[in-house]
């Protein structure tokens, strides 16, 4: 819907996200196919890496996420890297997403983009196609203020809450690959 004060586009998020957790080829190509539909930049869709390192040059990618939709199931999760459960190799997803991550034409937006970008490349993936980086954004029109997810999806009051490791019963200072993919699915960084 479009706000008349300012002509801003404003979508309602759902409050309770439902994860879809890819294992499975099939998943993936099923999951390819739909992310192929969206190409257009004024509805990017939503990228995440979960590292093991905060240094991009040494991390580990253990897992992405997306997100391509307001309905609460429009959210996947990829595990990659995690001490158990079933899970893709990184071969297998470069062959099957790296066409999606890689192509301009797929319009992307990122929590540090730099960051992501940085640990994809070190994996032999291009991200090609970011057209927002809400960090930067963040920064641009708030440089005093802290610009993490969760602080912003507090600030402008998208109805979501973020769950930290705490909440979910998960100690910060173990590496998250030890973790089982269903928990890491929630986490908010």
């Amino acid at each position: 819907m479009v706000n008349q004060e300012d002509g801003l586009i404003t979508i309602q998020l759902p409050k309770q996200i439902q994860p879809q957790i890819i294992t499975t080829i099939a998943q993936l190509e099923a999951l390819v196919e739909e992310l192929k539909k969206h190409t257009d930049a004024d509805f990017p869709v939503a990228w995440d890496t979960e590292t093991d390192s905060l240094d991009p040059l040494v991390a580990n990618l253990v897992g992405i996420g997306c997100a391509w939709g307001q309905e609460p199931n429009q959210v996947a999760y990829i595990p990659l890297k995690h001490h158990q459960g079933e899970q893709l190799s990184l071969g297998i997803i470069k062959d099957l997403l790296g066409e999606i991550l890689g192509n301009a034409i797929y319009p992307k937006v990122l929590q540090n983009a730099k960051f992501d970008r940085r640990v994809l490349a070190h994996h032999g993936i291009e991200l090609g196609g970011v057209v927002l980086d809400t960090m930067l954004a963040s920064y641009v029109l708030q440089p005093e203020e802290t610009h993490n997810l969760t602080d912003l999806c507090r600030r402008y009051n998208l109805g979501l809450v973020a769950l930290s490791y705490k909440d979910l019963g998960l100690k910060k200072t173990r590496p998250l690959l030890i973790y089982p993919w269903k928990q890491r699915g929630n986490i908010a960084d």
